[in-house]
């Protein structure tokens, strides 16, 4: 995955990375993971997503996001997530 070095080139620590469980079941968050890792770049998974989430889900995810105070948000899958 490139995502590792492209984050890193913008100098960018910590990235909350949110996914569904679905998502993380498959292992796609692991690799994405790995390749922030691999990057220096410290990987903190959110599995709180849902397809076409309620406000309360989003406000779940903004909490949990506000806690890690992140540099960058990667948002694993469809558009709804």
């Amino acid at each position: 995955l490139e995502l590792g070095p492209l984050v890193a080139a913008r100098k960018l620590k910590r990235a909350f990375v949110v996914a569904d469980p679905h998502l993380e079941h498959a292992g796609l968050v692991e690799r994405v993971c790995a390749a922030l890792k691999a990057s220096s770049v410290e990987p903190v998974p959110y599995p709180g997503g849902e397809p076409e989430p309620t406000i309360a889900v989003v406000n779940r995810g903004i909490d949990a996001a506000r806690d890690v105070r992140p540099d960058v948000v990667v948002g694993l899958g469809g558009g709804s997530n």
